[in-house]
């Protein structure tokens, strides 16, 4: 019986569409989730995972998140998708929002 969360439940991945550890562990437990990736990530990701559970975290999202360090661009800001409350910055890899 599959188990569906009362609120839906996300997990930030970025260059690990090979190994999708959290993504194993969940679904071998049949609980509903997506999965936020980068928009260059999603070819990668949508070959091993059904394309439906994929969002894709906006862009301006990224862009405009203030990191409040000194290492601006420097490493990636897929890592503040974790701390994103909604709105339309997620979309569904079909295009859906979330």
């Amino acid at each position: 019986m599959p188990i569906r969360p009362r609120f839906p439940l996300y997990i930030v991945s970025k260059g690990r569409w090979e190994s999708r550890l959290t993504h194993r562990a969940l679904k071998a437990m049949d609980v509903d989730h997506f999965l936020v990736i980068e928009r260059s990530e999603f070819d990668s990701y949508a070959e091993v995972i059904d394309p439906l559970t994929l969002v894709v975290l906006d862009p301006a999202y990224q862009r405009d998140y203030d990191t409040f360090d000194d290492l601006g661009d420097t490493k990636s800001k897929l890592r503040v998708g974790s701390r994103y409350r909604g709105g339309p910055s997620l979309s569904l890899g079909d295009g859906r929002q979330h």
